[in-house]
Formats: structure tokens, C-alpha cells, sequence
């Protein structure tokens, strides 16, 4: 991410400001007490000596700046996912495994494209989730993003639907290597006794174009632009957060966190 980057940048615009405003500031006064002002280069070097002598103020107001950015970040997502938290806690447009929706307590959406080698390396990790950590319900929702076999893919799981069969479509696709072309697609939906002409024509309906159009457009709106993206959410209450890329501690102080929201 290249949020840090760009909070460090502008917290050290914000110091020479600051030292600026001294400058000036240190002028004026020095100016009305004895009818001229100091010297810049004098002004410049004590500034530079306090600086240096001080780093740790440097530190700290980057560290303050770089908090303070990330809670406002947080915040605007927040706010922008509480018109998205119906579609989100519901498994219309993705597959829900885990919890019950009689006995979930949060949800952990993943949004996924099965290019993506984080999304592999997390699959182990989100396919034992539920198993690992009660009350917890997962959905799954496609995000192909990387290149048309994605897409191809995300059809393909998305109309597995139909015949009950995209849990295990999902993982036997989700652990092949390389790309899924639509050869290797076919070989693995046999391979999970999927009926091949019924998916063909499945994976073209409404309803997986729907499902596809509607995660593209939640992404996009609380500004994600890489999978995994991790979007956990308290089913009592308003706790949201988005966790990006792979990071399974993240994803469990996020439900940490959501579990005692609702407590």
C-alpha cells in the first residue's frame, strides 16, 4: 500500500510549514524588539540544530500524521459500507459456508480472483475459518480483476451454484497452478461431478452477471484494488472493517473486535 508513503511525505510538507510559519513568525517579533530582523541563514541553522537534535520530533509528528490518516481512511469506509452491509451479509451474490444465519455472529467476506497468489496462499486459512473460530461465517464472493480467465473462472464457481457444487469447484480451482484456461476449468468441474452443457449455460445468466457487477461496484466504492481483500463485519451492531491483502492476524483481531462490539 502506498498509503504510509504518501502520510510521511505530507507530514514532513507539514513540519517545513510549520518551521516556516517559526521563521516568519521569529522574524516579525524579532523585528518589532530591535528594528531589524534576524538573519535567514541564522534562523535556518537553529531551526536545523533543534531538528537534529530533536529527531524524535520528526518521528512523532509522522507517526501522529500517519494514525490520524489511517483512522480517517477507516472511517470513510466505515460510513460508505453501512449502505453496502445488506448485500454484503448476504450470500445472494456469493456462496456463505460456516455459521448459520440463525447462529452467525460476524461475517468475513473475501473477495477473491483465482489468479491471485494471495488468495492461494490464504485459501487454507479462509477454508478453515468457521472451523477455527465459532460463531464465524464466511462468504465467499468473486472479484476477477487480473486477467479474462478470471472472469471466465468466477462465471464458471458463480453457476457451479446451481448444481450444488461450488464449494468444491471453488477449492479444486482455487488450488490449481497456473492460468485456468477454459480447458482446465472444464477438466476441474468434472473432476467435482459438474454437468459441463448445464454450467456452460448457467454461466451466462442474469444472475452471475448480477452477482459479478455487484461485488465490482462494492469494491469499488469503499476503494479496493487488490484481492484478497477482507471485509469483516458484526452482524449486531455497525462494526466494519476491511482488511487488505493477506494478513490472517488481521483477520482475527477483526473478528475479535466485532465479536466484542456486540457484547
Amino acid at each position: 500500500m502506498s498509503f504510509p508513503v504518501k502520510a510521511a511525505l505530507l507530514g514532513v510538507a507539514g513540519i517545513i510549514a510549520a518551521v516556516s510559519l517559526g521563521l516568519s513568525l521569529a522574524n516579525q517579533s524579532t523585528a518589532g524588539q530591535n528594528g531589524k530582523s534576524l538573519d535567514k541563514e541564522a534562523l535556518t541553522r537553529m531551526m536545523r540544530e533543534i531538528l537534529l537534535e530533536n529527531p524524535d520530533m520528526i518521528i512523532d509528528a509522522l507517526d501522529a500524521y500517519s494514525a490520524d490518516q489511517s483512522a480517517q481512511e477507516e472511517r470513510a469506509i466505515a460510513q460508505k459500507l453501512v449502505k453496502h452491509r445488506p448485500a454484503l451479509l448476504s450470500a445472494e451474490n456469493g456462496f456463505a459456508y460456516g455459521a448459520s444465519n440463525e447462529t452467525r455472529e460476524v461475517v468475513v467476506v473475501e473477495l477473491f480472483d483465482y489468479h491471485c497468489g494471495f488468495c492461494k496462499k490464504a485459501a487454507d486459512f479462509v477454508h478453515d475459518l468457521p472451523e477455527n473460530e465459532k460463531g464465524v461465517q464466511v462468504i465467499l464472493r468473486e472479484l476477477p480483476i487480473l486477467r479474462d480467465e478470471s472472469n471466465r473462472a468466477a462465471e464458471a464457481s458463480l453457476a457451479a451454484r446451481e448444481q450444488g457444487k461450488y464449494f468444491d469447484f471453488h477449492w479444486a480451482m482455487m488450488g490449481s497452478k497456473g492460468i485456468l484456461t477454459d480447458g482446465q476449468i472444464a477438466n476441474h468441474a468434472q473432476s467435482v461431478g459438474l454437468d459441463l452443457d448445464r454450467l456452460k449455460k448457467d454461466s451466462s445468466s442474469d444472475a452471475v452477471t448480477n452477482a459479478i457487477l455487484e461485488t465490482y461496484n462494492i469494491a469499488r466504492d469503499i476503494g479496493v484494488t487488490g484481492t484478497p481483500t477482507f471485509i469483516v463485519l458484526s452482524v449486531e451492531g455497525d462494526f466494519a472493517r476491511v482488511i487488505g491483502g493477506y494478513d490472517p492476524d488481521g483477520v482475527i483481531q477483526a473478528i475479535k473486535d466485532a465479536q466484542i462490539s456486540q457484547n
